[in-house]
């Protein structure tokens, strides 16, 4: 979920005036507006009666539109956790939280009003107020969002990807099926790879319940569509959540293009040429076989993009069970740990993404597809070094490391050795992490 800087808006935040030119005009793919009048995370700017919060002034019919400001309100007794009431868009936008709090409530909600829950305001660029232990800070769309960035979050709670998952529900008329109990019915348990705050997953709601592993993600995609009430329909390329629950929009569709992809959850284990484990379902290759594994029966997938991937040299080149560490370092190859390093993968089809097989430098149409986890002879990175221009597994130039086949301990990542990085950083240029083009708020 994304997290935004926030310094050069902060600074911007004044004493509440309440006037129409500190009025937001939201769209639902990217906010736009003037600046907030008041400070929600310090609370400031405002009388001592009152809180700084978000007030929605007026929703359109057909819920393209959403007018709202940061502003003044007063301060209300529902605390953090409790059910709350929104009042309906207008002159009284509010809701009945305490001021550390904000009432977030279903997107139907908001037109007319109705209950939700407080959930704390938060930072959601690391700073203070923080969440707890048990929640994570998630920027939405449509709730603090000033001049297209977000100037706070709220505290969802945390969820296991895993136990709050059902990734073999499809049909939005049926509650899902799932051992957790963190998240409502109609949510599912929503995460990213973190490159600025660690990874962290928190309950968000299942818009589309059509959309799995290898399905394209679309500002057009999903069944929510076929809801009546158009604040209940959101496309899976303009929401974080848009696709079911255990699938995220994590990758491109394949390399050079420039269409994201819902991709599966999927429980990881080290897998390198004679220490993939067995044959069949039971090789590590597509993740923990006690686990999630990126194999149909776990997970649903598109019936013409999906390829299950099959042990062996000759076994087929398709999904395969890539460390969630591996997408987690950032453009400068710094590498941002979390509690999720080596116990949470994404299904990742190798035979749709090339890496720079010919050591140019480059990854073009001359480069072929990321090799197979159980081809490759080392659990590293390999040294890196084309040999007669050519990088491959074979000449020791890349290893089950480089691309996420392998756990942090058995890759090396934090050894300072491969290519001479310093410690916690790896050389990228081989092998680019080939995320989805374009960042995507949460919807509520």
């Amino acid at each position: 979920m994304q997290k935004l800087a926030l310094f050069a808006v902060f600074t911007a935040l004044v004493a509440c005036g309440g006037n129409n030119d500190s009025k937001v005009h939201i769209v639902t793919d990217s906010g736009s507006g003037s600046d907030a009048t008041c400070n929600p995370l310090a609370q400031t700017g405002c009388n001592a009666n009152e809180k700084c919060t978000w007030i929605y002034d007026l929703v359109s019919m057909d819920g393209t539109n959403v007018l709202g400001h940061v502003g003044c309100a007063p301060d209300g007794d529902k605390a953090v956790g409790a059910q709350c009431t929104r009042n309906a868009a207008g002159a009284q936008g509010w809701d009945d939280c305490t001021k550390d709090g904000f009432c977030k409530a279903k997107r139907e909600l908001i037109m007319g009003g109705g209950t939700g829950v407080c959930e704390q305001i938060c930072d959601n660029n690391g700073g203070d107020p923080m969440c707890g232990t048990d929640a994570a800070c998630v920027a939405y769309h449509n709730i603090f969002e000033v001049s297209s960035m977000n100037v706070a979050g709220v505290c969802d709670v945390k969820c296991d990807p895993f136990a709050d998952n059902d990734p073999l529900h499809s049909d939005p008329a049926t509650a899902p099926s799932r051992p957790g109990t963190k998240c409502q019915a109609y949510e599912g348990c929503y995460g990213a790879p973190g490159t600025v705050l660690p990874t962290s997953f928190s309950c968000a709601r299942e818009y589309n319940t059509d959309l799995h592993d290898r399905d394209e993600c679309t500002d057009t995609a999903g069944n929510s569509f076929n809801n009546p009430n158009p604040l209940g329909q959101v496309g899976c390329g303009t929401a974080s959540n848009g696709c079911a629950e255990g699938y995220m929009p994590l990758l491109i569709e394949n390399t050079g293009s420039m269409v994201g992809v819902c991709v599966a959850m999927c429980a990881p284990k080290s897998c390198w040429m004679g220490n993939c484990g067995g044959a069949g379902t039971d090789s590590y290759l597509t993740g923990d076989p006690a686990g999630r594994q990126c194999i149909a029966g776990k997970i649903l997938a598109n019936t013409t993009a999906f390829h299950q991937a099959t042990p062996g040299p000759a076994g087929v080149n398709g999904d395969q069970c890539v460390f969630n560490w591996f997408f987690e370092i950032d453009t400068t190859n710094m590498f941002h740990t979390s509690a999720y390093d080596d116990t949470m993968g994404w299904c990742m089809d190798h035979s749709q993404y090339a890496y720079d097989s010919n050591g140019d430098g480059m990854v073009d149409a001359n480069d072929v597809a990321r090799p197979k986890c159980d081809t490759l002879g080392s659990a590293g990175f390999g040294t890196g070094s084309a040999v007669a221009g050519v990088c491959n597994g074979s000449n020791g130039c890349i290893g089950a490391g480089a691309f996420g086949c392998t756990s942090v301990s058995d890759s090396g990542l934090l050894q300072p050795a491969f290519g001479g990085k310093v410690n916690g950083k790896i050389d990228s240029v081989y092998v680019p992490r080939p995320r989805a083009p374009y960042g995507r708020q949460t919807q509520l």
